[in-house]
């Protein structure tokens, strides 16, 4: 249980100062990403009510404390193994502080796991917690001496500076390095080695707590590892066995025991010393972290060894430890739920728990330490047996799949909410998934394939990026960006990351701010041309939570994700862009929905008023995060319109809201989101896209359409916007005086010859406006003449059967009229002020076609 802040801490912002179980929830997250063969395997990290935190990690059943008097080479090699451990904690600047008998354990093949590692970087070493980390015994003379580490607060150090008259530091300041030495560790290890060789069950045994810290300082107070050993030996009886103690053993037990830690070698500089010169492949355990890579950039058989290798006997031999845990949750784990019914959640009544005495600062006296708010060693097993039971059924075909098995696998249709809740379901995409991920970027599209129909959680941040098209390692680009030089934006970056989706534990944590700022001044600058926007911290949150362990792969689809999407939106003077993506989305709102658009129209609630935030963001600053998950799961399938329709679905799902409601309403709504159906938007928003004509929705701030042009002109191909079928770069005052958007030549060329069947209504609907004369020398194919006259005189829609289909079978209705004709925008407003659905004109009029052999000669009769 973490320790609490007194009732009343605030921070400078005024608002309460973050739980500390949430700080140890941040620290926590590092630890998933540790690899290595002689640590554990650290899977999940839990908080719970009343600040309690659990950690979820692979164990097993054999540890040092149930062997006796073992041998001298075992121990060697058990040290070497020990010390790699530690050294690959080291590289992570972090310090373990638990090493004890207990935390050594061994796996089947009897290789030493360390468990328990993690506690004392989780909890800043003490600062976080109302206990001390490790065992007394086995703790190193410089801890003890040093004391229980206690909290302080940022916050009231931000308020010294300033009352000194000083420069206020960073309110978002990076992780202090550890308290104490790596080679604290070292001690720890010879003192496990001393129990070992001397078969001491345990050190002083009737010794109170203060009797034995008092015990180690006086340790560290001897001449050397030597006369510590022998003092030890002395107080357990042990000086006879003393000289019989093997050589290399003796001196590996004196190096560890040197007194001070400043003398005492590192675990790494230990490992590589002579006393393990005969250690078989020492050279393989020097191992340093590094953060997950994207895409994997080593063999996977690399470390694979035929020998002694088993066949799978069971579903879970298929699956890596962190897919069993995933699929383990999905039925019906739960891990609070296990502590209660093991007795480990034990509350106490309010009566026994109130304090005496509680001063005006929140201090509380005379309340009795509970037992429940101490660490708990206590190893729970999971129980597998109901996830077994559901896998059971899984062929193992299934569990094994070739490519050809993950192509043509049968396509759930089952709602998006049952599909991830299926563990059969679940297990089988987690598995295809995986083996895909494994073969990028060869196998990017089949990965977008799979992804049309459905994206598993649990490789989210992976499949996200694949669909980015993130095609290298970018470790190395992220660590050559400069990130801690002072820069202008930090004030306001500093502003923004504690109000952005702070709902969020990870987010809100401390590691968290630091992530995100990180990220966001690696994005500033790796972008000198663009600036810094306020929402920009939204825009960053759902990939910084997703990749919380690599900050470079978040930077990384940060940065394929707006160029994308956002093109020029984060430029020093955005206007004219901001402008044409509202004029585009007006006019998408006309085409899909003109009831709802005339409404909005006429009380003068504009998407200037509302869309800004969904425009800037993609919706993340409107949305909380597990909303945008499920909405940018696809939206990363779409182009760069593709957001236009989305902003057009959360309109459909408050449609009667708003069609009800004035001004000052529509204000009230907007001005705290609704609850909407996250998934509906996902299934209204693919309608509408395939409902809209792409040019509809073309911008000229589209990097997807430079990118095509430059790409032509590389080639050799003329591109002439304006004078062809397709749609030219319109002035921004231009969109916004039109309420009928306008659609390209090209478009209308590809609805006329998308009619497969002739019993099928017509995909769009040709109404072309000019005199008789000119329909007479020729139209588009099934055109219908109706001149501008019959619709100007009196504002109103002639009564036609062609008008009417249309609008019965939802047909595009399409204008024709001459090159930059007035009367064909005029005659558009007004089909859409009388509710006419889908009606655009055709940019250019007829004259565009004149090149081509769509144009007819009608039949008059």
């Amino acid at each position: 249980v973490a320790s609490s802040h007194p009732a009343d801490s605030c921070g400078l912002n005024g608002l309460p100062l973050t739980p500390n179980s949430v700080k140890v929830l941040g620290n926590g997250q590092i630890f998933k990403s540790v690899d290595h063969p002689h640590l554990a395997k650290f899977v999940d990290i839990v908080r719970g009510k009343r600040q309690r935190i659990a950690v979820v990690s692979e164990c097993w059943k054999e540890n040092l404390r149930q062997r006796k008097d073992e041998e001298p080479e075992f121990l060697v090699s058990m040290s070497a193994q020990i010390l790699s451990g530690l050294a690959y904690l080291n590289s992570m600047n972090v310090v373990n502080l638990n090493l004890t008998p207990e935390n050594i354990m061994f796996d089947g093949e009897e290789k030493v796991k360390l468990f328990g590692y993690a506690y004392g970087g989780m909890t800043d070493y003490g600062r976080l917690v109302s206990f001390p980390i490790g065992s007394p015994r086995y703790t190193a003379p410089d801890v003890v001496r040093r004391g229980m580490q206690t909290e302080v607060s940022v916050e009231l150090s931000l308020d010294l500076a300033a009352a000194a008259g000083g420069d206020a530091p960073t309110s978002i300041p990076e992780q202090a390095d550890p308290p104490d030495l790596p080679q604290v560790d070292v001690w720890s290890l010879g003192m496990i080695l001393v129990r070992q060789v001397f078969n001491i069950s345990e050190f002083w045994p009737h010794a109170r707590v203060g009797q034995i810290l008092r015990k180690i300082i006086s340790l560290g107070d001897c001449k050397d590892g030597a006369a510590v050993l022998e003092k030890l030996a002395r107080e357990h009886n042990c000086l006879p066995r003393l000289n019989e103690l093997e050589p290399r053993v003796l001196e590996l037990i004196q190096t560890c025991l040197t007194p001070h830690s400043a003398d005492r070698p590192t675990p790494e500089q230990l490992l590589v010393s002579g006393v393990f010169d005969n250690v078989a492949e020492r050279d393989k355990l020097l191992i340093k972290y590094a953060p997950p890579a994207f895409p994997v950039m080593h063999l996977r058989c690399r470390n694979l060894s035929l020998k002694g290798m088993m066949k799978p006997t069971g579903c879970l031999d298929f699956l890596s430890v962190e897919e069993i845990y995933y699929l383990w949750q999905l039925a019906g784990g739960d891990i609070m739920a296990e502590l209660c019914k093991h007795g480990l959640m034990v509350t106490t009544p309010p009566v026994i728990s109130t304090p005496t005495l509680v001063t005006g600062e929140g201090q509380e006296f005379g309340v009795p330490r509970q037992r429940c708010a101490l660490l708990d060693s206590t190893i729970i097993p999971l129980p597998l047996d109901q996830l077994v039971s559901c896998l059971g059924s899984v062929p193992d075909n299934h569990m094994l799949p070739t490519l050809q098995d993950i192509v043509h696998s049968e396509i759930n249709t089952l709602p998006l909410v049952i599909k991830e809740k299926d563990v059969r379901f679940q297990c089988r995409r987690v598995i295809a998934y995986r083996r895909l991920l494994q073969g990028y970027p060869y196998r990017r599209q089949v990965i977008v394939d799979q992804c049309l129909h459905d994206l598993v959680p649990l490789y989210r941040a992976e499949l996200w990026a694949a669909l980015l098209d993130i095609q290298s390692d970018t470790q190395a680009q992220y660590d050559a960006i400069d990130k801690v030089t002072p820069n202008p934006v930090d004030r306001q970056i500093e502003v923004d990351i504690p109000r952005c989706h702070q709902y969020n534990e990870l987010l809100a944590s401390p590691q968290g701010h630091r992530k995100l700022k990180r990220v966001l001044k690696a994005w500033v600058m790796s972008n000198p041309q663009l600036v810094y926007w306020q929402g920009l911290d939204s825009l960053c949150a759902p990939f910084l939570l997703l990749n919380f362990n690599n900050e470079s792969l978040a930077w990384a689809c940060l940065s394929k994700f707006i160029p994308k999407y956002l093109y020029n939106m984060f430029q020093k003077d955005n206007a004219s862009v901001i402008q044409e993506y509202l004029a585009k989305f007006s006019h998408l709102q006309a085409f899909y929905d003109p009831v709802l658009f005339n409404h909005m129209d006429e009380i003068g609630f504009i998407p200037d008023l509302y869309a800004i935030p969904w425009v800037l963001t993609m919706f993340s600053h409107v949305f909380p995060l597990h909303k945008i998950f499920h909405l940018w799961d696809t939206l990363l399938l779409g182009n760069s319109s593709y957001p236009l329709c989305v902003g057009m679905a959360i309109l459909l799902q408050l449609r009667t809201q708003l069609l009800e409601s004035q001004f000052n309403e529509c204000i009230l709504l907007f001005s705290e989101m609704p609850s909407v159906d996250i998934d509906m938007v996902v299934s209204q928003s693919k309608l509408i896209s395939e409902a809209v004509p792409p040019s509809l929705v073309f911008r000229a701030h589209d990097n997807q359409q430079k990118m095509r042009t430059r790409a032509s002109e590389n080639v050799g191909l003329a591109i002439s916007r304006g004078d062809d079928l397709d749609l030219p770069d319109l002035p921004v005052n231009i969109l916004k005086m039109e309420k009928v958007g306008r659609i390209s030549g090209r478009d209308c060329i590809d609805l006329l010859e998308a009619r497969q069947d002739k019993l099928q209504p017509p995909k769009i609907q040709i109404i072309d406006i000019r005199l008789m004369e000119e329909y007479r020398n020729g139209s588009l194919p099934n055109a219908v003449n109706l001149p501008a006259n019959q619709f100007l005189e009196l504002s109103l829609v002639p009564s036609h059967g062609a008008l009417e289909a249309a609008k019965s079978h939802g047909s595009v209705i399409a204008i024709l009229g001459r090159d930059n004709d007035q009367q064909a925008r005029q005659v558009g407003q007004i089909l859409l002020a009388h509710q006419y659905p889908r009606v655009v004109v055709i940019h250019g009029g007829i004259d565009v076609f004149k090149k081509t052999d769509v144009i007819v000669v009608p039949s008059l009769t």
